[in-house]
């Protein structure tokens, strides 16, 4: 009698990097996505599998070997939520390995390379902002794609536009604006959540400023030097 022994398959663990990563071998689409974290910041396998055009079961296979490789990370502040919503995609971010490697391949300058310190830092709220901004980016980003009347402008794209004193700023998109209040002036400092560009055939464009509101601040406040939606929008 003929007798099959069954091999279990090897389950890796989902947040922590297996002591026995499997077999890997980097390839340039592989990089592809290293690139696009390190431009989004934060983005879910759903988004990846969308921006690179493949499909997600692939798109999840290629995202375990680089996150037990070490060039990705699976911020861990997911354990917060993930039991309760299992069937949301994983949120992956740039590591330190994944940086060195785009240092090495396109020559780019990080101003901090410490990705992986700073992911492990990322609090829930922070990374779930993250997302919803990134979830209207890369909707836009398709939309806009399979147009050929209309050509998205990235914001590092429109960094790059800006004089060398404004583009080494801390942040160069943070707005300084002064605001008149019950007959005082105020000066008013803010970081949009987004700002992109659409450009035209004829060489014109138009630049937006996005607010992604989850509803944790207040609309109005009696004090007008705290922080509101309401101020928010007026500056």
């Amino acid at each position: 009698m003929e007798t099959q022994s069954l091999v279990a398959p090897i389950r890796r663990p989902r947040f922590r990097r297996a002591s026995e990563p499997p077999a890997f071998r980097l390839t340039d689409d592989d990089v592809v996505i290293v690139r696009h974290l390190a431009r989004h910041r934060f983005l879910r396998s759903t988004h990846i599998a969308a921006l690179v055009g493949r499909s997600l079961d692939r798109t999840n296979d290629r995202l375990s070997k680089l996150f037990h490789a070490g060039y990705i990370d699976r911020p861990r502040a997911q354990l917060d939520y993930y039991p309760t919503a299992g069937s949301s995609p994983i949120a992956y971010a740039l590591a330190d390995r994944g940086a060195r490697l785009l240092i090495q391949r396109d020559g780019i300058e990080f101003a901090n390379v410490e990705w992986s310190r700073k992911n492990r830092n990322a609090g829930r709220p922070f990374i779930e902002h993250q997302l919803e901004i990134v979830e209207f980016l890369v909707a836009l980003q398709l939309a806009t794609a399979a147009r050929p009347d209309v050509q998205f402008i990235h914001p590092n794209d429109i960094i790059a536009g800006f004089p060398e004193h404004t583009r080494s700023a801390r942040n160069p998109l943070s707005l300084h604006v002064s605001l008149a209040h019950h007959g005082a002036m105020h000066e008013i400092g803010l970081v949009p959540d987004l700002v992109f560009g659409l450009q035209f055939p004829d060489g014109s464009r138009r630049c937006f400023m996005v607010e992604i509101d989850r509803g944790t601040m207040p609309v109005v406040r009696s004090d007008f030097l705290q922080t509101s939606f309401e101020r928010k929008m007026r500056a």
